[in-house]
This record gives structure tokens, C-alpha cells and sequence, in this order.
């Protein structure tokens, strides 16, 4: 069937007129029907229903832009805006085909029909830009031009981006489109009624999945104050040539200072060395069960349980494998290096021996090693549990150890959690309350 489309023109008024002309011309000869802004008076407020209802039906849009920005809407909430720009916006909003138009800068105008007015010379810019934003932009010289070009364009659109156009009533049979409408109503129907006695048969028979969390203090949690280490500061003080008592230079006292840490860096690891003394020092241990009390088997399981950000929640193994942040590197106090130059030769070589041979034998040396099981996987991402389980039989239950809590703040929060599973048609949600004091 072969299809006439409706295309609305609209371009500023009175420098624009011949143009219009010829693009409208240039339509008629498509066979086709243009509409624009000749049907309405544009200024008339009152006419801008009218004006939208005919974007609505229309087929295509047709923008031509020249040297003017055009008359403004006086009061509302488009105030300060051309009426061809509003036009534009609702027919952009409705997301019909737009087709833009540009006269060439090159080209001649009469003064009267270029804006001089600042505003209205900014405004037009910005129009022009958000007309090219997405689309290809068709640039003309004269009226004839513009007028086989649009032809072009517009050939081009129908094939790019089919649209409803119209049709001759004469064209369709009615009653034999009407026939097939009664027959597919009728089949949506039944089709909807055994549609509801199998959701009727699937809630009879369907899993129920629950989870618990089961910690110390029925979700009580006290929560300890852990001062933040700034006695880190004090090993990473500049020193001063008073100090010194003539052992080295005031060079030697400068490189040093220089070479120190950034506070920056300092800072960062007071910072971390807080959060790992609150990890290791506040955690609570607890588990969680995920429980199906249903009547069939659930498949595909899938529990993701979010925490708070003020309850950092970790893997118990985690926390027994972290190890102290490291500090900052110095550089050798010169004034100590002098002291042992002088007087201690190896005793502090010896010391230092010592206290590094400390340190490595509290590091801790074993792997951390998670259970594995084939029908379930589980990892914490974004500080919440994520959980797949294959499948879980009606009547039975899964235990989840080795988890913990780092509490960072006082105060009432709440665990969100989302069960799905295949057999659900949307997610089960449950919240869990708790408080830290």
C-alpha cells in the first residue's frame, strides 16, 4: 500500500517565506502534504495546542535555519524562547525524524533579516549547535537549492526511518481486518486463561527460600573506639642542626629532611594502619543459613546480602592472614650514623639484626584456603555477599561459616537481602536489623 506522509516546515517568519514556498512546492511534487506554521498564528499563544497536536500526526520534521533566531514567547515556561525553537524541542521530545536545513555563512542577506541583538546572536548559536548535536545537517546557498536538497533528504528518510504515514480507506479491507482482530482477541483470551491456571499450579507447588544470619548478641554488636595511630607522626619529625651537637652537617640535616616522606604518604598509612588495628581488633564472627521450606526443589539460586558501608564484612581467613601495613621508608638519621661511627660500631647493626628478624617471625606464613564446592560459588563484592547455589532441595538448608564484621561506626543499620531463584517470578526481599553500641 502505498503511503502519503505529512511533513511539517517550520523556520523563522518573514526572511524565510520563499523559502518555505519552495520546500512546500517541493513536497506537493513528492506527493505528499506539507504543513507549517502558515495554518496557525504562531504568536497566538492559545494556537499552540493546535501546533502540537499537527507535530503529533506529522511524519517528518523539516527545520530551516537562516540569520535570525526569530520572535520570542513573552511569559510561561518558555519564556525567552523562539517559537521555532520550541517547535523544534517538542518535535526532538516526540522523536520524530528531523531534518535540519542551514543556510551557508557565506551567503548574503539583507540586514533586515539578521539579528544584530547579542542575545539574540548567542541564542541562535546555541540553537544551531543543539540542531546539529546527532544528526546530518544539509547546508543550501539559494531557495532552489534548499528545495532539491530537501527532495533528496527526504527520499532518503522515508527508506532510512519508516513512519505511519496515511493511506486510502479504499485500500484496506475493514471487515476482513476486523474478523482477524475478534479471532486474535479471542485467542489472547484463552491463552491468558491457561496462563492463570498455570501460575495457580506454580504457586501450589513452589519453593520457599529464606535466609538467617546468625550472630553473637542477637544483632547487638558492640563496637570499640580505636584511636587513630597519629604517634606515627613522631618518627618522621625533620631534625634541626641543634640536634645534631656538631656529629654531621647541615647538609647531611637538609638531604635528610628532604628525602623524608611526603605527608601525603605518611597520612595514607596512618589510615590504613587505623583500619587494619579496627579489622583485626573489633571483628565479630558470624554465619548464615540459606533455607528452602517450600514444597519442590529451587534451581538456580541466587542471594546477594548487602551491608552497610559502616559494617565492613570479610571473610574470617582474610582477617586472620592480614598483616601490619607497611611504613613509609626513611632515611638513615645522620645523627645516628654518627653516634655509630663514633662510639657503638656494630652494636646497633647488631640490634637492627635483631629487631628485623622480630619482625619476620611474626609474619604470618600459612595460605588461605577456601572450601570448594561444586554446587555452590560465593564471593563479597561492594561489601555484600553475592551467592550462586545450583540447586536446594525442599526441607533442607545451607551453612555458610567463616564470615566476620568490622563495626566503624555506632548507631541502628540494616542488612538487605534479595533471594531469587528460576522458579520465582520476582525477587524475595527480607531486612535484617541491627545495632552497634
Amino acid at each position: 500500500m502505498e503511503k502519503k506522509y505529512q511533513i511539517f516546515i517550520s523556520s523563522t517568519y518573514e526572511d524565510l517565506k520563499k523559502a518555505r514556498e519552495k520546500v512546500q512546492d517541493a513536497v506537493l511534487s513528492m506527493y505528499h502534504f506539507p504543513v507549517g506554521m502558515e495554518l496557525f498564528g504562531a504568536a497566538d499563544e492559545e494556537q499552540w495546542e493546535i501546533i502540537r497536536e499537527t507535530i503529533d500526526s506529522s511524519d517528518y520534521y523539516v527545520l530551516i535555519i537562516a540569520q535570525r533566531y526569530g520572535s520570542v514567547i513573552s511569559e510561561g515556561p518558555d519564556a525567552g524562547m523562539s517559537y521555532t525553537e520550541r517547535e523544534f524541542r517538542y518535535a526532538k521530545e516526540k522523536g520524530i525524524p528531523i531534518l535540519v536545513f542551514l543556510i551557508n555563512d557565506n551567503v548574503a542577506v539583507q540586514p533586515a533579516y539578521v539579528d544584530k541583538e547579542p542575545e539574540k546572536v548567542q541564542k541562535l548559536e546555541k540553537f544551531k549547535a543543539e540542531a546539529k548535536t546527532g544528526r546530518t545537517v544539509v547546508w543550501w546557498s539559494n531557495e532552489d537549492e534548499l528545495a532539491t536538497k530537501a527532495t533528496a533528504s527526504l527520499y532518503k528518510e522515508f527508506g532510512r526511518k519508516k513512519r505511519p504515514g496515511w493511506i486510502r480507506g479504499d485500500s484496506v479491507d475493514i471487515e476482513k481486518s476486523l474478523d482477524e482482530i475478534v479471532t486474535l482477541n479471542s485467542q489472547i483470551r484463552k491463552l491468558e486463561e491457561e496462563n492463570k491456571v498455570l501460575r495457580s499450579r506454580n504457586v501450589e507447588r513452589k519453593p520457599e527460600l529464606s535466609v538467617e544470619i546468625v550472630c553473637e548478641g542477637d544483632w547487638k554488636v558492640e563496637s570499640k573506639d580505636i584511636p587513630r595511630p597519629e604517634y606515627v607522626l613522631a618518627e618522621y619529625l625533620p631534625l634541626s642542626i641543634e640536634s645534631a651537637n656538631g656529629l654531621c652537617s647541615v647538609e647531611e640535616i637538609e638531604q635528610y629532611d628532604q628525602d623524608l616522606p611526603s605527608e601525603d604518604s605518611i597520612q595514607e598509612y596512618i589510615d590504613s594502619l587505623h583500619m587494619y588495628k579496627y579489622k583485626t581488633e573489633t571483628y565479630v564472627e558470624f554465619e548464615f543459613y540459606v533455607e528452602n521450606s517450600g514444597k519442590c526443589k529451587a534451581n538456580d539460586i541466587n542471594v546477594s546480602i548487602e551491608f552497610p558501608d559502616s559494617l565492613i564484612v570479610l571473610e574470617r581467613d582474610e582477617i586472620k592472614g592480614l598483616s601490619e601495613p607497611k611504613a613509609p621508608a626513611k632515611p638513615k638519621n645522620p645523627i645516628n650514623e654518627a653516634i655509630k661511627k663514633r662510639s657503638l660500631g656494630g652494636a646497633f647493626s647488631y640490634l637492627e639484626t635483631l629487631q628485623n628478624s622480630s619482625r619476620l617471625a611474626g609474619t604470618p606464613l600459612y595460605s588461605n584456603i577456601k572450601p570448594f564446592n561444586l554446587n555452590y560459588s560465593r564471593e563479597i563484592v561492594d561489601n555484600c555477599i553475592k551467592l550462586e547455589i545450583k540447586d536446594l532441595l525442599h526441607t533442607y538448608c545451607m551453612n555458610y561459616e567463616q564470615y566476620a564484621l568490622v563495626p566503624t561506626k555506632k548507631g541502628k543499620f540494616q542488612i538487605k537481602c534479595m533471594i531469587m531463584c528460576e522458579e520465582f517470578l520476582e525477587p524475595v526481599e527480607q531486612v535484617i536489623d541491627i545495632e552497634v553500641i
